[in-house]
């Protein structure tokens, strides 16, 4: 990695400059990429990442006091750490257990009606919805696509359908209680 950054730079000053950045702060960022993320991969591509970007800004940071330098860089890490987050978070945040569970616990809204009356308020019931609501009922209960599926097709993270999905199943219930006076098990 080392190598890497010294080929991006021009003159043997900003190299020298670069080896001694290297040695005194490739331990720190270390340590504080490992604040934020768990995995090895994760934390060494922050720690490169917090490098290239300060090759990127060398011309502001390599003139900068020692104390304002570390300041500026460790916000740097901080903030490649957090990119990588956002980038990975499904796989780091939340393990794949719960998404299964979600679903396995999640049955069809159209399945518990005993008659066409019944179905018939909560189609009216979806169609006041708001448009998020109604595509994400739509397409995971209609439809019938997995809630992987539905959030692909929105572009949506999967947590964030699942909570739209699951207040959408609170309003439904609520917009079918005014309308009839029952849940119809919704």
């Amino acid at each position: 990695m080392l190598g890497l950054c010294l080929m991006m730079l021009n003159s043997p000053e900003e190299q020298v400059k670069m080896v001694d950045i290297w040695h005194k702060y490739y331990t720190y960022f270390t340590i504080l990429a490992e604040k934020y993320l768990s995995r090895e991969e994760l934390i060494e591509d922050a720690v490169s990442d917090t490098f290239m970007d300060i090759i990127s800004n060398k011309t502001k940071l390599f003139s900068m006091d020692e104390i304002t330098f570390k300041k500026h860089t460790t916000i740097i890490c901080k903030n490649c750490c957090l990119n990588l987050l956002r980038k990975e978070r499904t796989d780091i945040l939340r393990p794949i257990d719960d998404m299964r569970e979600f679903e396995a616990e999640d049955t069809s809204l159209f399945e518990k009606f005993e008659s066409e009356e019944q179905l018939e308020v909560l189609k009216s019931c979806i169609k006041e919805m708001e448009f998020l609501e109604k595509t994400a009922l739509q397409l995971h209960y209609i439809q019938g696509l997995t809630l992987r599926e539905t959030s692909d097709k929105m572009s949506l993270d999967f947590y964030t359908l699942r909570t739209i999905i699951k207040r959408a199943r609170t309003k439904l219930k609520i917009l079918i209680l005014e309308k009839s006076g029952k849940t119809l098990g919704v």
